[in-house]
C-alpha cells in the first residue's frame, strides 16, 4: 500500500449508550493504521460520555447545540483526515478490513467521493432495500440514491460546503444533490462499508421528510425536474406512504 491517507471517522451521538460501544469497536478494531475517531455529542443525558472514556484515542466533543447535522459540521471542524467518514452511533463498519481493503485499491488522485455498499439491518419499510449500492447520477433528482454510511468524503469538499442545518432529516441528501450538480469526482467500489440500522427517521417517510425534500429540490433543481418533483412529492405527502 503506497499511500495510507488518514481517515477521520465522525460519530454524532445523542443518548447513544445502548449502541455506541459496537460502533466504536468496529472502528477501533480496523486493521488499517491511519484512523482517527471523533465523537461529537449533543446534549446526551445517558452514559455516552462514560463509554467513550474507555477508548483513550477517541476525541470526545461535547456540544450544547442540538442536531445531528450541526454535530457533523462540528466534527468536520475537528477532523485532521484527508478522508472523512460519518458513522451512525447505531451503525458499525462491515468488518475489520474495510479501510485496509478500500485503500489498497487504485483510487484516482482527484477523487472527491468514494462510494461503497451498505447492508441495511432491521428495515421496517418495503421501500428500504436490504443491500444498498450507492449510485451518483441524475437519479438523485428523484430519490436519494446515496446511503450516508457508504460514503467517504474528501476533506476538500468541506472547504466549500457544509451540511445545511435548517434541514433536520435530509441535510445529507441535500448536500449530495448539490455535489452532483457541481464537478464532483466519484470513485465507485464494490466493497461493503457498513451495516446500518434501517429504522432511523430518514427512512420513516413522514410529512416532515417530504416537506424538506420538496424545499431543497425547489431550490436546487432545473425547472422541469423541479415541477415533476413538486407533483410527485406532493402526491406522496398527501398519501403519506406507509
Amino acid at each position: 500500500m503506497e499511500h495510507q491517507p488518514l481517515v477521520s471517522v465522525i460519530i454524532p451521538t445523542h443518548n447513544a449508550a445502548s449502541t455506541l460501544r459496537n460502533a466504536l469497536e468496529s472502528v477501533v478494531n480496523q486493521t488499517y493504521p491511519q484512523v482517527e475517531i471523533i465523537v461529537v455529542d449533543y446534549q446526551s443525558t445517558d452514559a455516552t460520555k462514560e463509554i467513550v472514556t474507555f477508548y483513550p484515542s477517541v476525541l470526545f466533543v461535547s456540544e450544547n447545540e442540538k442536531g445531528i447535522y450541526q454535530a457533523m459540521n462540528n466534527g468536520i471542524a475537528q477532523a485532521n483526515g484527508e478522508w472523512i467518514y460519518f458513522l451512525g452511533s447505531d451503525d458499525f463498519l462491515y468488518n475489520e478490513m474495510v479501510f485496509k481493503e478500500l485503500f489498497e485499491q487504485k483510487i484516482p488522485e482527484n477523487t472527491d467521493l468514494i462510494l461503497g455498499k451498505v447492508e441495511n439491518v432491521g428495515a421496517q419499510h418495503s421501500l428500504v432495500p436490504t443491500i444498498y449500492q450507492n449510485t451518483f447520477s441524475s437519479g438523485l433528482y428523484w430519490k436519494n440514491t446515496l446511503h450516508h454510511q457508504g460514503i467517504l468524503y474528501h476533506k476538500r469538499i468541506f472547504d466549500t460546503y457544509t451540511f445545511n442545518t435548517k434541514y433536520k432529516i435530509l441535510a445529507d441528501y441535500e448536500l449530495n444533490l448539490r455535489l452532483f450538480l457541481t464537478n464532483t469526482k466519484v470513485y465507485h467500489c464494490q466493497l461493503f462499508i457498513a451495516k446500518s440500522f434501517a429504522g432511523g427517521i430518514s427512512k420513516q417517510f413522514t410529512h416532515a421528510l417530504y416537506d424538506e425534500e420538496l424545499a431543497f429540490k425547489n431550490e436546487l433543481l432545473p425547472i422541469i425536474p423541479k415541477v415533476l418533483n413538486w407533483l410527485v412529492i406532493k402526491g406522496k405527502r398527501w398519501m403519506k406512504v406507509k
